[in-house]
């Protein structure tokens, strides 16, 4: 009981006081007109914006961190997510960003962002699977940063692989489907549910060959996604991405922005490796117990 407690203090924590925290650092961005279309990097002052996102980021790994050390990997991951969701919600969209330059011209810098972030987001996912591991009751033996297991002779890379193309592929067409409009919530749900897909079917295609995955793969094809979506939005519009933006008519996997594709697949890909049968930390399985105590008293 006490544990169980304890993580929700942890979650609602990062919901409602480092979230908002990481949201003020962003939000605070401004173009070069004075006004909100901004990113990371799309922004007319870039060393706060990069401190901005450095922190945001900070603050996401050190609760992610906390979250799976002390209970589960799912925790960790979702309390990162939340974090950089909140952090999303100071940056700009991309309708704003495109009609305040004119043009496609911002979309480069967009690709350079999406994949860094991605990437970024990566990294902080790895932080959170090594310390969970590390807490195993078996002291995560077996268990490495890209497999949780493997059945003897199980071509570990080959899953690895087929993880994150499986990952990638899924998590862009449920995103591509998902992702209608360039409003901030929008897109973030857009990018959660399609870390959905990519979390089952990297899962699915791991378990296909022998092998259960950890997040990472999944993960790792959303940055691809996340980095390769702005530069085939420039080669299909053109110079009629203004016209594109306007007419609804843009490239879906391009309305997303960085934060949205980091918190996403954070939140999601957890969320569908466990509705695709994965058991990603056995430690998550300890609250139950509580949980039906609490529902018979």
């Amino acid at each position: 009981m006490i544990r169980s407690s304890l993580r929700w203090v942890l979650i609602l924590g990062c919901l409602v006081v480092l979230g908002p925290l990481a949201a003020r650092l962003t939000g605070g961005l401004r173009d070069a007109s004075g006004g909100p279309a901004t990113t990371l990097l799309v922004n007319a002052t870039p060393g706060p914006a990069l401190l901005a996102g450095v922190a945001a980021l900070t603050l996401a790994a050190g609760s992610g961190l906390l979250g799976g050390w002390a209970f589960s990997m799912g925790t960790g991951l979702t309390c990162a997510g939340l974090v950089l969701a909140w952090a999303r919600w100071g940056l700009g969209t991309l309708d704003a960003i495109v009609r305040r330059a004119g043009d496609g011209s911002d979309l480069v810098l967009l690709a350079v962002e999406g994949l860094a972030v991605g990437l970024l987001a990566l990294g902080i996912g790895a932080l959170i699977v090594g310390a969970s591991n590390r807490r195993q009751p078996d002291g995560g033996k077996g268990r490495g940063l890209l497999l949780l297991d493997a059945e003897s002779g199980a071509n570990r890379r080959n899953a690895t692989i087929a993880g994150v193309l499986a990952g990638a592929a899924a998590g862009a067409l449920v995103t591509w489907l998902c992702a209608v409009t360039e409003l901030r919530g929008q897109t973030l749900l857009a990018v959660l549910i399609g870390g959905i897909g990519a979390g089952a079917a990297s899962h699915l295609a791991g378990n296909s060959l022998r092998t259960s995955l950890s997040p990472l793969p999944a993960m790792a094809g959303l940055a691809l996604v996340a980095g390769v979506s702005p530069l085939i939005a420039k080669g299909m519009h053109g110079d009629a991405m203004l016209a594109a933006v306007y007419g609804g008519k843009v490239l879906p996997l391009v309305r997303p922005v960085s934060l949205d594709w980091a918190a996403g697949v954070l939140l999601g890909v957890p969320i569908g490796m466990g509705w695709a049968g994965a058991v990603l930390d056995v430690r998550a399985a300890e609250v139950t117990p509580d949980l039906h105590a609490e529902a018979a008293a």
